[in-house]
């Protein structure tokens, strides 16, 4: 079946607001802090600056949104 880009636009803003949800919840331990950091320079370091973003809560200035 095929998807709209409309339909497309809000499965990938569903799955950023799921995303986001988990982060915060992954977030609530202080201890868990350095290691989402280093997750983060990892994907910096693969090119994925976008998930490094999203990983890090920076959902607007991720490089493939508006």
């Amino acid at each position: 079946m095929a998807q709209s880009l409309w339909d497309h636009h809000r499965r990938l803003e569903d799955l950023e607001i799921a995303f986001e949800a988990l982060r915060e919840l992954f977030c609530a331990k202080p201890a868990n802090e350095p290691a989402l950091r280093g997750a983060a320079q990892i994907l910096n370091a693969r090119g994925a600056k976008g998930a490094a973003q999203l990983l890090l809560g920076d959902r607007a200035s991720a490089p493939y949104r508006r």
